[in-house]
């Protein structure tokens, strides 16, 4: 029997390492995601970090939903991460992510999974992938070309059979061997009947490919190309699947472990990154990729190299010349504390980046808190002339990603503009 439970991040988890469940217990301490540990271990405790979506070992399924300001209930928390994976724009929010989900039942892993079934069942209704594959084949037939090479060399008892090279126009091929896959994958570990019959259907039409195991080699083998796009998404999220299924060392295969993961920190800059770039009125714009730039070069008599890059999370320019740096960072402030809370490396980190653009303002931007007055904002002078300004502001991160409603985006343009003033001087400082 499964044990489920649904936390907010940074919350502990109601179980202790030393209970029945020590074993998933285990698998979920060695969870990681991008280097990162998904849940810690603290006074015989554990705790989810900030990495939001849902883990399952099997025995034991979690779910950790964000927890930004006005934030209260599952629900409200299941709903928001669907619209920020849908609002970010990442590799991980597929089509038919479309705004979460009113089931109070159902966890974010088993509500994605339910939508991947159905929308792989929809397209494979449509039409199984076909795909050219190459084959090398000794027939009487003649089709495709013969390769003289090895004719000419064949004894003469032998002249009727040709050594051949075709392209048949094949359904098994290595992107129908993984929506196979990736099918079995969620067959077995579907939980509703309604599940398991639309992944049946799916099979079905998959009868004449070959099955093999969902793993990270098979997914990298599978080039989607121009016209095979529509399958991009399924195949995104059986990379995700490959990658959350980890070995169990004590039994043969794999286990049922499946993480869908995400971290609020990169889910937090991809957000504003995206307000930002589609909201900002001018002359102000904010790039889409800010790329990386040469932080430290190193010379000698080979000449110069770079040694050592950084990645802004936000630039913004002006008539094509940047104009300051930004920096998106998932900490809470704190109102009464030196500097709100914000740690130096913040402020070393966007001063760097300052220095780097010659730039004389930067911006640092948190999640708004309940003691934060909307639209936030607390600047800092540079000593020990101060003419550099680090500026933090806030981010009404459920309002930034709100969606299906009659006035979507106005809350991005507001902010957008609030953003814009930050960055340009007024009337008044130009005078």
């Amino acid at each position: 029997m499964t044990t489920k439970i649904t936390v907010f991040e940074g919350d502990r988890l109601d179980i202790t390492f030393g209970s029945h469940l020590s074993g998933p217990v285990s698998r979920l301490l060695d969870t990681y995601v991008g280097g990162k540990q998904a849940f810690k271990l603290r006074n015989g405790s554990i705790y989810a970090n900030d990495l939001v979506g849902a883990v399952d070992v099997g025995e034991l399924k979690v779910e950790v939903l964000p927890k930004p300001f006005g934030v209260d209930s599952v629900g409200e928390g299941r709903k928001l991460l669907f619209e920020l994976l849908n609002w970010a724009g990442t590799e991980i929010s597929p089509s038919w992510l479309d705004g979460g989900s009113s089931s109070r039942h159902k966890d974010v892993l088993e509500i994605v999974e339910q939508r991947a079934a159905k929308e792989l069942l929809r397209r494979l209704e449509v039409a199984v992938p076909r795909r050219y594959h190459e084959v090398d084949e000794r027939t009487s037939v003649l089709r495709g070309r013969i390769d003289f090479a090895q004719y000419s060399r064949q004894l003469p008892a032998n002249a009727h059979i040709l050594p051949i090279r075709h392209f048949p126009f094949e359904t098994d091929n290595e992107l129908a061997r993984l929506l196979k896959a990736l099918a079995t994958t969620l067959r077995n570990r579907a939980r509703s009947f309604s599940t398991r019959r639309v992944l049946d259907r799916c099979l079905d039409l998959l009868a004449g490919v070959r099955e093999l195991p969902l793993t990270l080699d098979l997914v990298s083998r599978v080039r989607v190309d121009r016209k095979d796009a529509e399958w991009g998404r399924l195949v995104e999220f059986a990379n995700l699947l490959a990658v959350g299924s980890t070995p169990d060392p004590t039994g043969l295969g794999s286990t049922d472990q499946a993480t869908l993961l995400f971290s609020m920190n990169n889910l937090f800059e991809k957000a504003i990154r995206r307000a930002l770039s589609d909201f900002l009125p001018g002359p102000v714009s904010c790039l889409r990729s800010p790329g990386e730039h040469a932080l430290l070069s190193t010379s000698s008599g080979h000449g110069s190299s770079v040694a050592l890059r950084v990645r802004p999370d936000l630039l913004f320019c002006e008539y094509g010349k940047i104009l300051a740096p930004g920096d998106a960072k998932w900490k809470r402030l704190i109102a009464n504390s030196p500097r709100f809370g914000i740690a130096p490396d913040d402020f070393y980190q966007i001063m760097t980046y300052m220095r780097l653009f010659q730039s004389q303002v930067g911006l640092l931007f948190f999640p708004r808190m309940e003691w934060m007055a909307p639209g936030w904002t607390c600047e800092f002078s540079v000593s020990p002339f101060g003419q550099e300004r680090i500026i933090a502001a806030s981010v009404e991160l459920r309002e930034l990603v709100a969606l299906n409603r009659a006035n979507e985006g106005s809350s991005a343009r507001h902010f957008a503009t609030q953003v814009q003033n930050m960055l340009l001087p007024s009337p008044q400082e130009v005078q």
